[in-house]
């Protein structure tokens, strides 16, 4: 009986990921233009730029979008590079 509850509790968090309305990935970029446009920028500004690929289906991907996101860590990246999470 424990092994089932177990079994079950898994099987649970494994899909509580894919519940999370969170997707740092815009599905209707174009992918070419924010390239584009990032070059531009790190020209202007001297910057490199920090291109991220991944997707809203993949949980490292969510989990790094998330991150990003976090005020330390977005100070950090905008003082140095230009972000382009590109899907």
């Amino acid at each position: 009986m424990k092994k089932l509850f177990l079994i079950s509790l898994l099987l649970f968090s494994f899909n509580s990921w894919a519940l999370s309305d969170y997707r740092p990935y815009d599905e209707t970029a174009d992918a070419y233009k924010d390239i584009a446009n990032a070059i531009k920028l790190a020209d202007e500004s001297e910057k490199y730029i920090l291109l991220t690929m991944g997707g809203n289906w993949c949980p490292d991907c969510r989990t790094l979008g998330e991150y990003f996101t976090r005020k330390d860590i977005r100070d950090w990246l905008d003082q140095r590079f230009i972000v382009v999470l590109w899907m």
